[in-house]
């Protein structure tokens, strides 16, 4: 599943699941919405919201991370853009933020 490839990018493993599956509008008969809440290894824990049925959104993916340090917000319909914010700091617009992002020793 590419989305968990996504959310382990974090270095962490998933360590529990609970999701909820739903229809938005018309009764249809396959659920069009779900909610995924996770924690990873280190309890941190993760939201993933999946939807067909957002008016306005065209089946985009956008991937944000929080953390103690700053975080990080990247949108697939801008795919060249990440934006970093550090903790207490002004926002960092930049195809190569990554490089420029704290990484935690192991």
């Amino acid at each position: 599943m590419p989305t968990i490839s996504c959310i382990q990018f974090t270095g962490q493993n998933i360590a529990s699941v609970r999701a909820e599956f739903h229809n938005c509008g018309a009764p249809k008969r396959v659920e069009d919405t779900a909610y995924v809440n996770f924690r990873l290894e280190n309890g941190a824990p993760g939201i993933l919201w999946v939807t067909q049925a957002a008016p306005g959104q065209y089946c985009g993916l956008r991937i944000r991370v929080w953390g103690d340090m700053g975080g990080l917000d990247w949108d697939q319909e801008k795919p060249e853009v990440l934006r970093y914010v550090p903790l207490g700091e002004q926002s960092r617009f930049s195809s190569a933020a990554m490089e420029s992002c704290p990484r935690r020793k192991a």
